[in-house]
């Protein structure tokens, strides 16, 4: 459902498919793009209706846009020509809209961080990603999140 992975020195690849919903975005480093995801993930999780992640690929900006209604997720993907547009949501390209349950979002994206922890050590990941570190503690936030129960 997500793969996220580091594809070269400041690169990295996302891939979505939700039901027959496919889209992949390449990510640069210039944004920390993982920690974004999974701050807005644990936020829907936490019971916020609304979340956002920006994903940067020079020069455009990837707008990811979650609403949940009950444990129905829909991720909607804005895409604007320059990256850190002050535009509003609907003013940029529409991308991507799927809907999916929100735990199974939750439990694919743990499992893609899952395997850069076990692919990555810290340090090699900060030397690949350049201005960011592997965001271990969020990654230790969605494992432990009682939705997994």
């Amino acid at each position: 459902m997500i793969n996220y992975q580091l594809i070269g020195s400041g690169w990295a690849q996302l891939d979505l498919c939700i039901d027959q919903q496919k889209i992949q975005l390449f990510v640069s480093y210039l944004h920390d793009s993982l920690t974004d995801l999974l701050q807005a993930t644990l936020a829907l999780l936490n019971g916020e209706q609304k979340a956002k992640a920006y994903i940067i690929d020079e020069p455009n900006e990837y707008r990811c846009c979650f609403s949940t209604l009950g444990q129905q997720l829909t991720i909607t993907i804005w895409q604007f020509d320059k990256a850190w547009s002050k535009q509003d949501d609907e003013q940029g390209s529409l991308l991507f809209q799927a809907q999916c349950r929100l735990n199974t979002f939750a439990g694919a994206l743990l499992a893609t961080c899952q395997k850069l922890t076990q692919s990555y050590s810290s340090i090699t990941y900060r030397q690949l990603w350049k201005n960011h570190d592997l965001p271990i503690s969020l990654i230790a936030q969605l494992q432990n999140h009682p939705y997994r129960k």
